[in-house]
């Protein structure tokens, strides 16, 4: 074997390699993110928590409405405003499931 032989060799097992792990190491990384359907029912959870410890008759402002809202389409996006808004009026936010 020449030595360029076994440099090409070794660089293909590596990509081979490589390529037989992606799919394992892409699940592991789906698997550490909450399913669509668990970040809507914390967001939910959190907006019914905000809204019995605020009432709207208080007058929520109107990037608070809108996340609570917007929990179904952008539950992300309305969980991290909530959180915010909870922890800026000292509501308990409870943990993940």
């Amino acid at each position: 074997m020449t030595p360029r032989y076994v440099y090409v060799a070794s660089i293909a097992a590596s990509i081979a390699g490589a390529a037989l792990l992606m799919p394992v190491l892409a699940d592991a990384q789906q698997t550490g993110a909450p399913s669509p359907a668990a970040s809507t029912k914390y967001c939910e959870t959190l907006a019914q928590r905000y809204s019995a410890q605020h009432p709207i008759m208080e007058g929520a402002n109107a990037s608070i409405a809108s996340a609570i809202n917007d929990c179904q389409s952008d539950p992300e996006g309305s969980t991290a405003t909530l959180m915010r808004a909870m922890e800026d009026e000292k509501i308990a936010v409870p943990p993940r499931p």
